[in-house]
């Protein structure tokens, strides 16, 4: 009866910690609210065709990441923390895979009229960047019973954005919790449309 006891104990704590509110959630950001129900590539794109803006500086944006329960950081600060350290590996990745056209540009420049890029037919594409933040929280831990964070990686994702027609189309893949993955796959399937 005691075994019994014990078995039935242990199959109701895993069937309680399968089911913690909050474990299956997909976690979205904004471009992905945005983009719903769109290819992740136009039709009418063609890299040979204008020039190709990539994003390498989020504007303000005073909304947090957190890293873990404890641990955030405002997200422009984190994005751009990471496109910085990795821009001359970015370049480098472009120079032998990527044979068309392109610019590095911010935010600001990608979504306004600045004059450099205000020609929307050149400058008709543009390859930005956001984060999908998931949410931190503390859990029991199932085997030690140790209370401790998530620690869930924030995601960056790229997506396609036609200046033109103010679209934005579906992610370029899953993402990444580093920023190079995440390049690096995108461009590859830029790639796919040649």
């Amino acid at each position: 009866m005691k075994n019994f006891f014990s078995v039935l104990c242990v199959i109701l704590l895993f069937i309680w910690g399968c089911s913690v509110p909050g474990s299956t959630q997909r976690y979205r950001s904004q471009l992905d609210s945005e983009s719903a129900g769109n290819k992740p590539i136009p039709d009418a794109f063609n890299p040979s065709d204008g020039i190709l803006l990539i994003e390498d500086w989020a504007d303000q944006d005073r909304s947090v990441v957190k890293n873990s329960v404890y641990v955030s950081y405002q997200t422009d600060d984190y994005v751009n923390n990471f496109v910085t350290r990795n821009k001359k590996r970015m370049i480098a990745y472009l120079k032998e895979n990527y044979p068309s056209k392109y610019e590095f540009a911010a935010q600001s420049e990608i979504y306004g009229s600045k004059a450099k890029y205000s020609n929307k037919t050149v400058y008709q594409y543009a390859l930005v960047i956001s984060l999908v933040k998931r949410s931190q929280r503390m859990e029991t831990q199932f085997f030690s019973g140790n209370e401790g964070s998530t620690h869930h990686q924030p995601i960056f994702r790229y997506y396609i954005y036609d200046r033109l027609n103010n679209k934005t189309y579906a992610a370029l893949g899953y993402g990444a919790s580093t920023i190079m993955l995440a390049f690096k796959g995108a461009i590859k399937r830029i790639n796919r449309k040649r």
